[in-house]
């Protein structure tokens, strides 16, 4: 349980305050602001604590703190905010100023929430340099004006080298103890949309900051995160890998891989049995727009060419955990479409199928034409140009 037990006190009650709790007191000054709110912020949860009001700029709050943690100082009004990471019984004073375009401000009492400053203000000195150049180009654009090759590329490298910069003083930071519980903000830094350190090209750090955290922290909220995170990237990794290899196997003339799965009514059925007909397999769902809007076209070519040859083998990706009856919902579709062609399979397993990494691909419709030899010929054709291939295959 977390609760602030103090938080306004009197200017000439602080000079005279005597501190002899086991709780984190937090004494400060704040200059540009006359409130803040105190946010908790655990593993997917930003939890406001309390409103601190300010007297005379001072503040002094109390926090019944059982396990350390994540918190955020949030001046709404200036639209600033200070991350801190707070450990119990700490007694820390700190100053801040959200007089500026971002905060600053001075913390002592508190080692881990100045390690977190540290790494805000090399954020915070990147954000500054942006909108530097920002205001600088639209000074020169502002009336329709282009800006010259020469100098775009100038500012391109001046913002690119200063990203730079902050990798490394971020890494910096992180290197000094990989065990500190503060990498985990740190490792995550995003700039916009993009992370400051992509787990591609910094996976090393990203696995010495859990070894180390999951070691020393076995229990804590934000190392268990942090180690479901790193896992959940990995196998993220894996799982695109394994497409990327099933898409090289399953590429344009090598054979097609055999899927044996069962119809609505439990018969098993193969692709290979269809050896010796031109064959399209198309990976489909009922719950997939793009892909009931294409079924007419589907059925315009199999009613043209099945009498010579041409077959279509369906696998669906129903299953998805929102629908309560998949199977339903997949034969409903089958008959509303008028899909006549007998082989019509799923596991009912959605984006879990086999399938899936079997023939590596990330959307649907998703089509794959095969000859008479069961060699992959063509992907995802439509319209004439899949006729035309048709025509030529028959």
């Amino acid at each position: 349980m977390k609760r602030i037990f103090a938080f306004i006190l009197l200017v000439a009650g602080l000079a005279s305050c005597e501190n002899n709790s086991d709780e984190l007191v937090i004494e400060g000054n704040v200059t540009g602001g006359d409130k803040f709110i105190v946010y908790e912020n655990k593993p997917e949860k930003f939890t406001p604590i309390d409103t601190i009001t300010l007297v005379d700029g001072a503040f002094e709050i109390g926090l019944d703190l059982d396990t350390p943690g994540f918190y955020w100082f949030v001046f709404e009004e200036k639209n600033a905010s200070i991350p801190m990471y707070f450990n119990p019984k700490e007694k820390i004073e700190i100053d801040i100023n959200v007089d500026g375009k971002y905060p600053e401000y001075t913390i002592s009492g508190s080692p881990d929430s100045d390690k977190l400053k540290r790494q805000w203000e090399s954020f915070y000195r990147t954000y500054s340099l942006s909108d530097s150049l920002d205001g600088y180009v639209q000074s020169i654009t502002g009336e329709g004006a282009e800006l010259p090759n020469e100098l775009k590329t100038q500012l391109n490298e001046l913002y690119t080298a200063r990203i730079e910069d902050h990798r490394e003083e971020v890494l910096s930071i992180i290197a000094e103890d990989y065990a500190n519980v503060t990498n985990i903000m740190a490792i995550n830094q995003m700039l916009g949309q993009y992370p400051l350190l992509p787990y591609n090209l910094y996976k090393n750090y990203y696995l010495d900051i859990d070894k180390g955290l999951y070691e020393k922290y076995p229990t804590d909220e934000n190392v268990l995160a942090f180690h479901k995170q790193i896992e959940d990237i990995q196998n993220q990794f894996e799982y695109e890998a394994q497409l990327k290899q099933a898409s090289e196997n399953a590429s344009v003339g090598n054979p097609a891989p055999n899927i044996a799965l069962q119809d609505p009514n439990g018969t098993m059925r193969q692709l290979s049995d269809l050896k010796g007909k031109v064959v399209m397999i198309d990976f489909w769902a009922s719950w997939c727009r793009p892909c009931r809007m294409s079924n007419p076209e589907l059925v315009q070519t199999y009613t043209k060419y099945a009498s010579r040859g041409f077959d279509i083998f369906s696998v669906s990706l129903d299953g998805l955990p929102k629908q309560q009856n998949a199977k339903q919902e997949w034969e409903q579709a089958i008959a509303q479409d008028q899909l006549t062609w007998e082989n019509h399979v799923s596991d009912l397993s959605g984006w879990g199928s086999a399938m899936v990494p079997l023939y590596g691909f990330n959307g649907i419709p998703h089509t794959v034409l095969i000859d008479r030899n069961g060699i992959i010929v063509a992907k995802n054709l439509r319209g004439a140009a899949l006729e035309s291939k048709i025509e030529e295959l028959l």
